[in-house]
């Protein structure tokens, strides 16, 4: 199902229910689109929570593939509440890709919330790019054979990690990170790049870096 809105500080100016989009629902949708007006600012957080409760509401099955495409031109108005709702979204098994349009987007904030809760960041150069990400996340959740993917990294004696390049993370009683990765589709494969502290050892000493372990629902039945 999709769902077209777009939201300002002022309004909601036009949306369409959820619907699956087919030939006989595209006259409804470009209407609505072509009825839109682009007014006050980008009240980003307030469109994540419409979103993820008419997802939540649409009576999807737990093992079904969640997904929220986000395409964004601006600076959210408020983004304090952005953090609580990425937890919310990772917690339900949501994964929100993010498209940041034009020149003035807030490129590490979309980057984050696609980052924290499984999805993917696009950047859009132009007009045709927008269908291309579109496409592509279609196609996406069409082969995927896994969601809510999370890495569990345990660090070993004496060693620590330093950071998990692309994303954020802090330690926690154990010293161990959790990282929510991107749902992985057929054939697809994700790298993660860790930078370890360790002390020092004695010359040809066997040193025990790191135990990673990965958890995932699985779609392939």
């Amino acid at each position: 199902a999709f769902c077209w809105r777009l939201r300002s500080s002022v309004m909601v100016l036009r949306s369409v229910a959820p619907i699956v989009v087919d030939r006989s629902a595209l006259g409804p949708v470009k209407e609505a689109l072509g009825k839109m007006e682009a007014r006050g600012t980008t009240d980003l957080a307030a469109g994540l929570q419409l979103a993820m409760q008419q997802t939540l509401a649409s009576g999807l099955a737990s093992e079904a593939v969640r997904r929220i495409v986000v395409l964004g031109d601006g600076v959210p108005n408020d983004a304090g509440p952005i953090p609580q709702q990425i937890a919310t979204a990772k917690g339900y098994g949501i994964a929100i890709s993010t498209l940041g349009f034009g020149l003035e987007y807030d490129e590490v904030l979309l980057a984050q919330i696609a980052q924290g809760t499984g999805g993917r960041f696009h950047r859009i150069d132009a007009d045709e790019s927008i269908a291309t990400a579109f496409r592509d996340e279609v196609l996406r959740i069409e082969r995927a054979v896994a969601s809510n993917v999370v890495l569990r990294l345990q660090p070993g004696p004496g060693v620590s990690i330093s950071r998990i390049i692309g994303h954020p993370s802090a330690p926690d009683a154990t010293r161990g990170h959790t990282v929510q990765l991107a749902d992985l589709a057929e054939g697809q494969s994700q790298e993660i790049f860790v930078e370890l502290t360790t002390t020092a050892h004695r010359s040809g000493a066997t040193v025990e870096l790191l135990d990673a372990a990965v958890s995932y629902e699985d779609h392939t039945a």
